[in-house]
């Protein structure tokens, strides 16, 4: 940030001090405020006060905003796990993606296996009941609207194990009698459902 310079005229000389947010950062016999490369705790409402010394008058200049960009940093999962496998059906509890953006809230988006999917900017990915279709790997991606700076959560991968019950053409009337207790024609296969990149 460049240099600013506060300026009165007294006499003798005036003495300067600059506040942020109202603490009291310096005082100096020339009243520049030099905060050179900026960190986040430099934020602030910066004020400079111009002093006689010898009436102790003061003057209040105009105030100085400083906002510092930053973000998106520490993103969190909730829960943190990053496999999950479940039954076909079974209802999934909301993932909920968290991260620290300044002056403006962060906006999120998931993806699945890299296509974008509809999601609210709270960060919740809220798949409900599960159907096999929604095996995958699941991403959040952060973004700061300020700066346009993102950071993106670890891939989540969600297995979903399913059953299919297949029968051969024939009706189970027509399959005939039960040998050594078992029906013929009739077929269970269960899998779990994943994509594979």
């Amino acid at each position: 940030m460049h240099n600013t310079t506060c300026f009165a005229d007294c006499f003798p000389a005036c003495t300067y001090t600059w506040t942020q947010s109202e603490e009291e950062i310096g005082s100096k016999t020339y009243g520049v405020l030099s905060l050179g490369t900026l960190q986040r705790h430099e934020t602030g409402i910066y004020i400079c006060i111009a002093k006689n010394p010898r009436s102790a008058v003061t003057a209040n200049s105009q105030t100085v905003a400083v906002k510092i960009r930053y973000g998106p940093d520490s993103l969190t999962m909730s829960p943190s796990s990053i496999s999950y496998t479940m039954i076909e059906g079974e209802s999934m509890n909301n993932i909920i993606c968290s991260a620290t953006c300044y002056p403006e809230q962060c906006t999120f988006i998931w993806t699945k296996s890299g296509v974008e999917t509809s999601i609210s900017n709270t960060g919740v990915l809220s798949l409900g009941s599960l159907q096999r279709r929604d095996a995958g790997i699941y991403t959040c991606t952060v973004r700061n609207p300020g700066s346009n700076a993102t950071a993106s959560s670890q891939g989540i991968e969600v297995l979903v194990r399913y059953c299919n019950a297949s029968a051969n053409q024939q009706s189970l009337s027509q399959v005939g009698p039960i040998v050594g207790g078992v029906v013929p024609g009739i077929l269970l296969v269960c899998l779990i459902g994943i994509l594979v990149f």
